[in-house]
């Protein structure tokens, strides 16, 4: 499960900060060598104040860092995201989500061992 920062509120109260990644749906939070196609959706759920921040990236095994090329997020009730990836196939890596409050991450969520191909599936509707 993920854990990502976003900026809606929860009517100002304070809740503990979650983040879960649902889709693609990974047994045990490990891809297990899934293949993706190069744009593929990944999405979740959360729970955060209405300061922090939430995002999704995609780590790669390199040690580089890829942002979505979009990302949208719920407002409460539905508490939902969803991010979009443009990735080379060929690309190896984790899905890390994750929270941050005042700049610090507090709640992440990771599925790694997954791989970007040009015939791969894996992708979310959101």
């Amino acid at each position: 499960m993920a854990t990502a920062p976003a900026t809606t509120s929860h009517k100002n109260s304070l809740v503990a900060d979650s983040v879960t990644i649902s889709c693609p749906p990974i047994p045990n939070g490990g891809g297990n060598g899934l293949w993706l196609q190069p744009n593929f959706k990944a999405s979740g759920t959360y729970t955060k104040n209405q300061q922090d921040s939430l995002g999704c990236v995609f780590k790669t095994s390199a040690g580089v860092t890829i942002n979505p090329t979009s990302m949208t997020i719920n407002p409460p009730p539905a508490d939902t995201w969803c991010a979009t990836f443009n990735i080379n196939a060929g690309t190896n890596g984790t899905l890390h989500a994750f929270i941050k409050a005042n700049g610090v991450e507090v709640a992440s969520a990771n599925v790694a061992n997954l791989q970007v191909v040009q015939n791969g599936g894996g992708t979310c509707n959101c």
